[in-house]
């Protein structure tokens, strides 16, 4: 598959998911959501591994470590996730927009590390990070600004 197209999917299955995170959670709460999360991974994970089980012989304990890492900080961001949902009045696209800035702290930790960028690059940061202020702005001080 090209990457351009699973980009793509990625793209609409994240936005989504929060809607439906947002509508069960409200019915049963976000630690069964967590758990029909962790299902739906292993479910898709034998799926995926099923006729290649080769690449585990390539894990190493480095690469063990960083996984489950991985794995944990997604676990728990999704948790924070759909704890946000359920605990908020009625903010989803608010929660979606401030939790869907992620890649924010991606590339200021990969520039940290010894990434290039360049600087349309550092303008995306930037106009995203406004972006996130003028979002969070109380509606009074939207109105007074524009006036």
């Amino acid at each position: 598959m090209d990457w351009k197209i699973a980009s793509i999917g990625a793209l609409l299955c994240w936005g989504v998911y929060a809607i439906f995170g947002d509508e069960a959670g409200k019915i049963h709460g976000e630690k069964v959501s967590l758990v029909f999360e962790a299902l739906a991974f292993v479910l898709l994970s034998l799926i995926v591994i099923s006729g290649s089980t080769t690449d585990f012989s390539r894990v190493t304990r480095n690469s063990f470590v960083l996984a489950s890492l991985m794995g944990l900080s997604s676990a728990i961001g999704f948790y924070l996730l759909l704890y946000a949902l359920r605990v908020s009045p009625g903010n989803l696209s608010l929660i979606i927009v401030i939790t869907g800035a992620y890649p924010l702290i991606t590339v200021l930790v990969s520039y940290f590390r010894g990434a290039n960028m360049c600087s349309y690059q550092w303008i995306g940061v930037i106009f995203v990070s406004i972006g996130i202020i003028l979002i969070n702005l109380p509606e009074k001080i939207i109105k007074m600004i524009a006036s």
